[in-house]
């Protein structure tokens, strides 16, 4: 009698596969995002049913981010993260802007504490690096 090898799935949820990628860091919450139509395929909005194979691209907005995520691999259980670039591709479309607060001091405080300083030293070189950009 010949044994079959184990090939993997031909398909894979698309919730579970964003859960199992570390895309999301609860599948409830890859759920929520397909129904909210945050995830995409082929520009049209997936259900979280919706069947992913091998080569499939998404695009999934997390928070004011646009990521496209190509599916290199398929896979149900979630793996470390040192694993995942072997089964997915990404590249960020959209990136949230970074937005630094700086320390204000009201009078009469007196001189600022070394971790205020060092915020606003760093603010402060942050602000001149976009400048010159």
């Amino acid at each position: 009698m010949q044994k079959k090898e184990n090939t993997g799935t031909e398909s894979v949820r698309i919730d579970r596969w964003l859960w199992s990628v570390r895309v999301f860091k609860t599948r409830s919450l890859a759920a929520t995002a397909c129904r909210n139509s945050r995830v995409r395929m082929a520009g049209v909005p997936v259900k979280a049913s919706k069947l992913l194979r091998v080569g499939d691209e998404l695009k999934v907005k997390k928070g004011k981010a646009l990521i496209r995520v190509t599916v290199s691999a398929l896979l149900e259980k979630r793996i470390g993260p040192k694993e995942v670039s072997k089964f997915k591709e990404e590249h960020i479309l959209e990136a949230e802007p970074i937005v630094k607060t700086a320390v204000v001091k009201s009078s009469g405080q007196g001189r600022p504490t070394k971790k205020q300083r060092r915020v606003m030293e760093s603010f402060l070189n942050e602000v001149e690096r976009n400048a010159q950009l």
